[in-house]
Formats: structure tokens, C-alpha cells, sequence
């Protein structure tokens, strides 16, 4: 348990020193007031989210060798979540505004290559990860054997179904269209800069916001905020320029922590 209120720390940090921002460092530990509980102790979010940080770290001189280690990095957060495939986009989009697309090929193909092989490794050591998923798409206070759906289909079956939307719903539709004026902001970012990591951000954000949108069953709405944050170092690398700065707002912030987990947390 301890490792797991150890590593949000650490994901916080890491982002921080990638990013060369400490702004974006306390923007993920305090502004989604729920994220910290949410990758502590059982979760694992913060270790897929830190490994991908690592291996951006890696790829900042954009050497052969940091190939190799994002490479190995990238495919261990893989093992750690399926999800970790839209940092690696960014950072393949990343290398191809950069204009180093054989380094873009030689990282997209190492990584796949190690992914199966750890992947393998774990099935022989442990058991096969990606039972994981079968189980969660059959699981009816999950999936419930719908694992993708329409845009936005999982708030429209929720609506539907229940008679009254608890604030919990509002709450996370309101993350759902603010998650959208983040991706305008970093389309439009990367449209007029054409800088890497404008690219890198609105990779991993886009692609990571289209897939939580068309998460099916009622659990595309019951896991919203939590799997919106999956792309949470680029989502605060858009928006860098408007997250407090001084200690007096960041700690107004942090006091929203216990009511906004209350209702997040309502049934």
C-alpha cells in the first residue's frame, strides 16, 4: 500500500522534470482532486502514466539509445495497461514533427516486439494479462459485454436508464466537455506552432479522449474522470499557461479535494 501512495508522487514529479514545468507537476497531483485516490494502493494508472514519462525522458536527445530505453520503457507500461499505446503515439508523433521518422519506425517496431515478448514472459511466470480484459468485458458492474460504443453513448444509455442523474453524472459530463476544450486547445497549439510536443500533446490527448468517449455499457460514464486522466501530462502541457502558479491557489484547489471526491463518488 505504501508503494502505492509513493508512486502518484513520483508520476507528479517525474511529469514535472520531463516537461521542465512544476506547474504541470502540481496541476496532476491537485487539480483532478480524485486522481491521487484513485491510482493509490490498488490502482495502477500512476505506474503505467510514470513509466511513460520515463521514457519520454529518454527520448529527449532523440538518440539511438533512447530509442532502445523509451522502447523498453513504453512496452513495460504496456503490460501495465493497454492504455500506455497512446503515449507512444504522441511520442511517435512526437519524433515524426521532428522530422526523424526511421528513429519514429525503429521505436514503434521495438516497442511492439517488446511488448509481446514481456507479454509472454508474464503468461509463462504469472498468467496471461490479457485475461484481465476478457474478464472486465464480461463483468456486468463493468463492460458488461459492450466494451465500445457510439461518441458520448454511455451518458446517453445512462440517461436513459436512470430517473434521476445523481451530480455524480453532471460532474463527469462536465469533465467530459472540458476534456474537449483541452483537445481544441491542443489542435490548435500544435496548428499554429508545429512544435513537437505540441504534437506529442495533442496525440496522446486525441486519441486517448476518443477512446474514453466511446467506452460502453454504463461504465464509459462510471470511470470518466479516472480514464480521462490516463493522458493527464498532456492534457496540463496544453493548458500550462492557465494552472496556478502561486501557493495560496494551489492550496484553494487542494481544499476542493473532499467534496469533489464525495460526489464523484456517489452512486
Amino acid at each position: 500500500q505504501a508503494l502505492g501512495w509513493v508512486l502518484p508522487g513520483l508520476m507528479c514529479a517525474a511529469a514535472a522534470a520531463w516537461l521542465r514545468d512544476r506547474r504541470i507537476g502540481w496541476a496532476m497531483a491537485i487539480l483532478p482532486p480524485h486522481f491521487v485516490l484513485d491510482t493509490a494502493c490498488v490502482m495502477n494508472e500512476s505506474l503505467m502514466i510514470l513509466l511513460c514519462v520515463l521514457a519520454m525522458m529518454t527520448l529527449r536527445k532523440q538518440a539511438w539509445w533512447g530509442i532502445a530505453g523509451a522502447a523498453l520503457l513504453f512496452a513495460a507500461a504496456g503490460v501495465v495497461r493497454p492504455m500506455a499505446c497512446f503515449a507512444v503515439a504522441g511520442a511517435l508523433a512526437l519524433l515524426m514533427e521532428a522530422r526523424r521518422p526511421v528513429r519514429a519506425t525503429v521505436l514503434a517496431l521495438a516497442t511492439l516486439a517488446l511488448l509481446a515478448g514481456l507479454l509472454l514472459a508474464f503468461k509463462i511466470a504469472y498468467w496471461n494479462p490479457l485475461d484481465n480484459a476478457k474478464a472486465y468485458n464480461a463483468q456486468e458492474l463493468a463492460y458488461n459485454g459492450q466494451m465500445f460504443t457510439y461518441p458520448f453513448g454511455s451518458f446517453v444509455e445512462v440517461a436513459h436508464t436512470r430517473s434521476v442523474l445523481r451530480p455524480n453524472y453532471l460532474y463527469k459530463l462536465a469533465y467530459m466537455v472540458a476534456a474537449i476544450g483541452v483537445l481544441a486547445l491542443a489542435v490548435r497549439a500544435w496548428w499554429i506552432s508545429r512544435r513537437p510536443l505540441d504534437a506529442w500533446a495533442v496525440t496522446w490527448w486525441g486519441l486517448n479522449f476518443a477512446f474514453v468517449a466511446c467506452i460502453g455499457s454504463h461504465w464509459g460514464v462510471d470511470i470518466a474522470q479516472r480514464s480521462l486522466m490516463w493522458g493527464a501530462p498532456a492534457a496540463f502541457w496544453t493548458v500550462r499557461d492557465w494552472l496556478p502558479t502561486r501557493w495560496w491557489t494551489r492550496l484553494i484547489w487542494a481544499s476542493l479535494t473532499v467534496p469533489l471526491i464525495r460526489i464523484t463518488t456517489q452512486s
